[in-house]
C-alpha cells in the first residue's frame, strides 16, 4: 500500500507529537560510540621530535641529525625565520603524539610522524620524518592539520 506524502508528513506529526503506540520504555538513544584507543607513540621519535621542536623554536639546530636534502634546506636564514614564528608561541607545555603519517614527498622508506606542541600563547603541529637510516628527512610545521597536509602531501595514515 502507497501512502501519500500528505499522510507520511501526518504520520511523523504524530509520532513526533507523542502519537505513537510504541511504549516510552522502547525510546532509547542510540549507544554511545566506542571511544577509539590514543595512537602510541614511539618515546625515543617522540624525544627526537620534542627536541628538534625546541631547538627549532630556539633558532638553533644541529643539521648533523639530518639528511643532506634537509641539511641543506636549513639555512641560517630559514632556521631564523621559524625560530622567530614558533617562538612567538611561547613556553612549551604539552607535546602530544597525534599519529603516523604518509607524505607524498618524503624519501623512500621514510617514516612520518605527527606531534602538537601546545605552548603558552598557541600551538603548532609538526611532522617529523625518519629515513630507514634514522636521519631527520623532513620538519614541517603548520597551524592546523589542514595546512600540514597541504605541506609536501603529509597527512595522517587512516586506521
Amino acid at each position: 500500500m502507497m501512502l501519500s506524502r500528505a499522510t507520511l508528513v501526518g504520520v511523523l506529526l504524530l509520532a513526533s507529537a507523542g502519537g505513537s503506540s510504541v511504549p516510552a520504555s522502547a525510546h532509547r538513544a542510540p549507544p554511545a560510540p566506542v571511544p577509539l584507543p590514543a595512537p602510541t607513540a614511539n618515546p625515543a621519535v617522540t624525544a627526537t621530535a620534542r627536541r628538534q621542536f625546541l631547538d627549532w623554536q630556539l633558532g638553533s639546530v644541529d643539521t648533523t641529525r639530518y639528511t643532506s636534502e634537509l641539511a641543506s634546506a636549513a639555512t641560517p636564514a630559514v632556521v631564523s625565520k621559524t625560530g622567530a614564528e614558533l617562538g612567538r608561541l611561547g613556553s612549551l607545555l604539552h607535546f602530544q603524539y597525534v599519529g603516523s603519517a604518509v607524505a607524498a614527498h618524503m624519501p623512500p622508506g621514510a617514516s612520518g610522524y605527527i606531534y602538537r606542541a601546545i605552548c603558552a600563547s598557541g600551538k603548532v603541529y609538526m611532522l617529523l620524518a625518519l629515513d630507514p637510516k634514522g636521519k631527520i628527512a623532513r620538519i614541517l610545521y603548520a597551524d592546523n592539520l589542514r595546512n600540514l597536509g597541504a605541506l609536501h602531501g603529509a597527512m595522517p595514515k587512516k586506521k
